[in-house]
């Protein structure tokens, strides 16, 4: 079924949606004792909303958020390292994997022009973007392998806090230090994205996902819209993956293979990639499911992959329509439940 382009949706949804991002975001990690999954659900969610801009709202699919998300936390780990045990490391590497977002994303777009069919648009922003992860990986683990650690990932990102502004400093040894900064800033770009998602912007990005070639005819530049979302994608990807670094102190060579990022194509087919809080639910699943089954058996990918194709086949749009759906249900059915008492209630003459 094909989604309603100027469909208006329920305030409702975008309530519940806020109140269980703040819960889950800001008071969950501090009574729960997984609390390093959660961690990761919250950074997750954040990595899968940058991505579902490009892919769920725009529809591009591109298999190098990996490398933005690797890229920024290699800098700011190697910059921490070898440089100065600074919080300045933070934004430079936030400007180093949106630089590279940009450089992979005018590559790719410019590629993909507007007069190519549109399969082969889809294939030459995977393969551009693969192709990109690649070349990623032998940078950081050749050239720069004396200071990425190569294979062995990178080690040794120091457990002495980060110098802010005079005696004020940033202690990543601190749990609760690190809970409020992944909650915080977690939320802040998820509520920021989700404002450019309702926002006039927003329908412009569904509509070139539907026919890029008729909102070209309107006088849009597709390619410059295209590029400015690819972008803000590949910079909140660098949020993520500087959140992970200063989470765990440590990052590999992971996200730099295409798989990492393909995962984010599952996570946002699980929890609706038209749906804005799609990604919360697709990572609650994904990484839950991926916990618990790998506790007892390698095989847990099968499971994962029975559950993807039960969600394609019977839940189309995702399994987050029907979970914000049901306050909605409940409130119509409280509403026709009342009138009906009423009139079944005697009435005293």
């Amino acid at each position: 079924m094909e989604e309603k382009l100027f469909k208006k949706q329920p305030r409702v949804q975008f309530l519940i949606g806020y109140a269980i991002l703040t819960f889950f975001f800001l008071v969950f990690p501090f009574f729960t004792p997984y609390k390093g999954l959660v961690e990761d659900i919250i950074i997750w969610t954040l990595f899968a909303a940058s991505f579902n801009l490009a892919f769920g709202f725009t529809g591009m699919v591109s298999l190098a958020h990996g490398v933005f998300f690797g890229v920024s936390a290699y800098t700011v780990g190697m910059l921490s390292i070898f440089w100065t045990r600074s919080v300045v490391t933070i934004p430079i590497g936030i400007a180093t994997g949106t630089l590279t977002g940009f450089i992979v994303g005018y590559v790719s777009l410019k590629r993909a022009r507007i007069d190519v069919h549109r399969a082969l648009r889809l294939a030459y922003l995977v393969l551009i973007s693969i192709a990109a992860s690649r070349v990623a990986l032998y940078i950081f683990l050749s050239p720069l392998g004396k200071y990425s650690g190569a294979e062995m990932g990178l080690l040794g990102f120091p457990n002495s806090p980060l110098r802010f502004v005079g005696d004020l400093k940033l202690d990543v040894t601190s749990r609760l230090q690190t809970f409020l900064i992944v909650g915080i800033v977690a939320l802040l770009m998820i509520a920021w994205l989700h404002r450019m998602a309702s926002s006039p912007a927003g329908m412009i990005m569904k509509a070139i996902r539907e026919n890029e070639m008729r909102v070209s005819f309107l006088g849009y530049n597709t390619f410059r819209f295209k590029l400015l979302i690819y972008v803000i994608s590949a910079f909140v990807a660098s949020v993520a993956g500087c959140l992970y670094l200063l989470r765990s102190g440590f990052i590999s060579t992971d996200p730099f293979d295409f798989t990492f990022t393909s995962e984010l194509v599952v996570i946002c087919v699980l929890g609706g990639r038209n749906a804005f809080f799609g990604p919360l639910i697709g990572t609650l699943i994904f990484l839950t499911l991926k916990d618990l089954i790998s506790s007892y058996t390698a095989s847990w990918s099968l499971v994962l992959a029975v559950v993807l194709i039960f969600s394609v086949l019977y839940l189309p749009n995702g399994l987050a329509s029907p979970v914000f759906s049901m306050p909605g249900v409940f409130l119509k059915w409280m509403k026709k439940e009342r009138p009906s008492r009423e009139e079944s209630s005697p009435q005293l003459n």
